[in-house]
């Protein structure tokens, strides 16, 4: 029973996950990108007003402001901390498209189907998916509205709440990058 819960595949997945990117952690700059989402994240937790502080061209708030989470323990904006915040992204978008399934098949279904998803995730060496791109928060939003998606077929007469949040966060993908909405 304790080896069939959703923590405990939730932690594996999560455990596997990090131990495979932990060595892409310390790695120096893996992309220009990287390095402008790192200083415009070290500028905007000294001033946090987006659009005077920094211009990340297509890129939005939705996309820096995380990278500034690490400030709130103690750690300054820089390469493995964004790197890390990557991989949270990753892995909570993983645990809300397994949801998201689990509400449409049995439990065990969900679980095989995420479980590519997360081997592509774990161990692809493509520089965009092993920083912190600007690719990651879309990855989370998008997985968001998908359950958000999932919940309004499932209610379909009292849906509107969840309809509500569904066009929220395909709302915010423009505001992480203009090129996540289409």
């Amino acid at each position: 029973q304790l080896l069939m819960s959703r923590s405990v595949f939730l932690g594996s997945i999560l455990l596997v996950m990090t131990i495979i990117r932990i060595p892409s952690l310390l790695l120096p700059e893996i992309n220009v990108d990287e390095s402008q989402f790192v200083a415009s994240a070290q500028k905007l937790s000294r001033d946090p007003v987006f659009f005077r502080s920094v211009d990340c061209g297509t890129v939005g708030p939705v996309d820096i402001y995380p990278l500034v989470l690490p400030v709130l323990f103690g750690m300054t904006p820089d390469y493995a901390s964004s790197r890390l915040v990557g991989l949270v992204i990753m892995f909570c978008s993983i645990w809300i498209l397994y949801l998201a399934l689990a509400r449409l098949v049995d439990d065990r279904l969900a679980r095989i189907a995420v479980i590519p998803l997360v081997g592509i995730l774990a161990t692809i060496h493509t520089g965009d998916l092993r920083h912190y791109a600007s690719e990651v928060p879309i990855l989370i939003l998008v997985s968001g509205a998908f359950y958000c998606g999932v919940r309004t077929y499932e209610n379909a007469g009292s849906s509107s709440r969840w309809f509500a949040c569904l066009g929220f966060l395909i709302s915010l993908s423009f505001f992480a990058k203009m090129q996540g909405l289409p």
